[in-house]
């Protein structure tokens, strides 16, 4: 037997099956037979990243803006060259944009 002959097996990410026919996809193994249907397609994980940078978008501009009050400051950036209120309104004007229902309730 040719060691080039036996076909590489791995064990399935979602079914736990051992495999010869499988794809990798985010550094895990889904078996052509069964689980293939079940991979993200790239829309899919295209607007999953846009929700996580959304997210984290969010609780940025929430604890920028809890930074502020601690210091007594107000809300607006109107002729502010303070970098913390330019970006909160950068963040602000994203959010209100494309994802106003994670927009911090300080600006509703």
């Amino acid at each position: 037997m040719n060691v080039n002959e036996i076909a590489t097996q791995v064990f399935c990410s979602f079914c736990d099956s051992v495999t010869s026919h499988f794809i990798e996809w985010g550094d895990e193994f889904y078996c052509v037979q069964n689980c293939l249907d079940y991979l993200p397609t790239p829309e899919a994980m295209e607007a999953e990243r846009s929700e996580r940078e959304a997210n984290s978008m969010a609780r940025e501009l929430s604890n920028l803006m809890d930074e502020v009050e601690a210091r007594g400051g107000a809300h607006t950036s109107a002729g502010s060259t303070d970098e913390t209120m330019l970006r909160i309104e950068h963040l602000a004007n994203w959010l209100s944009w494309f994802y106003p229902d994670k927009l911090d309730s300080r600006f509703k």
